[in-house]
């Protein structure tokens, strides 16, 4: 009888377990992260979690990515053109534009001034935002006010990801009804949603929320 080399069948696939929580959207759901070597080699749902149960999406498992795919992004990046255009910022840039405010609210005016051009001059009718991932978290409410006064005359709509579909969930949905109201364009809610088995009584405070908008008119 030829000799069976014996397998393996179910190899350890990591010998520390990290417990914490997916940032790949707004509902931070519990995650196991299994190391090693010290490198992250597989994530699957906290079971214990009281968000997800165990349960993790196509999203939240393709989290490993960013820490392990050759294109993920490895430095800041700069904008060099209107469009597209990026470059890498070199490291003896990134300290000095974090620390001086100034150079910062400029480059954040420049943006709004690019941002109301492509709207003038292409006649866009919405502006989508993401609320949930860092850039969108960092856009003022002011900001996004002023590009759908922009939009405005054209019929505009403002269509957002919310900031918060979890403990902020009902002050989120405030925020895109003020600037839809302040901007004087329609709005609309994507993944109305309550993350969390703490933040489900709220469904029907925001749906109370978007009809009485309804019926002021908004």
């Amino acid at each position: 009888m030829t000799h069976q080399p014996r397998l393996n069948t179910s190899p350890a696939v990591s010998d520390e377990v990290r417990k914490t929580t997916c940032y790949m959207c707004a509902c931070r759901c519990g995650i196991n992260v299994h190391l090693k070597s010290g490198k992250v080699s597989y994530i699957e749902g906290n079971r214990d979690h009281p968000i997800n149960k165990g349960v993790l999406c196509a999203k939240g498992a393709a989290g490993i990515m960013q820490v392990t795919a050759p294109s993920r992004l490895r430095a800041p990046l700069r904008r060099v053109a209107m469009f597209e255009e990026i470059d890498p910022l070199p490291g003896s840039e990134r300290e000095p534009t974090i620390r001086h405010g100034n150079r910062q609210r400029d480059r954040q005016k420049r943006r709004l001034d690019v941002r109301r051009h492509v709207v003038r001059s292409f006649g866009a009718v919405d502006h989508p935002t993401h609320r949930g991932i860092i850039r969108g978290r960092n856009e003022a409410a002011e900001e996004l006010i002023e590009i759908a006064k922009a939009t405005a005359p054209y019929g505009g709509v403002y269509i957002s990801h919310m900031r918060s579909e979890a403990d902020q969930y009902l002050e989120a949905i405030d925020e895109l009804l003020r600037i839809g109201r302040e901007g004087g364009v329609a709005t609309e809610i994507y993944h109305l949603k309550a993350g969390g088995v703490r933040n489900w009584p709220k469904a029907a405070q925001a749906v109370a929320k978007i009809d009485s908008a309804r019926r002021a008119g908004q």
